[in-house]
């Protein structure tokens, strides 16, 4: 998945770490798992929030609280100001308070 992400650009790598920085969640590697999911952010916006989502998770099962919070409160401040797409109402509906 690595060398993918590697040879390609834009949102194509931003999938690709994004799939790995899951998969990493998913095995507990959780340090790992925070920077493939920024890398998944720098790489696009598109996928940004679900990279963002996702390493709020890892920085809270990795016991780092203020970075998960940190993240969280960013991605709502994005979601709460970025255009109105059925995906941004979505997860304003799910995680985002008034």
């Amino acid at each position: 998945m690595t060398s993918y992400a590697h040879q390609h650009t834009g949102d194509a790598t931003a999938a690709a770490y994004l799939a790995l920085g899951h998969a990493y969640l998913l095995d507990k590697r959780y340090a790992e798992a925070a920077e493939s999911l920024r890398e998944a952010r720098r790489a696009s916006d598109v996928l940004g929030d679900y990279a963002d989502f996702l390493a709020a998770r890892a920085q809270h099962e990795a016991g780092n609280e203020a970075a998960a919070e940190a993240l969280l409160k960013d991605l709502c401040r994005l979601i709460q100001t970025a255009s109105s797409t059925p995906r941004r109402r979505n997860w304003r509906r799910r995680c985002c308070w008034p």
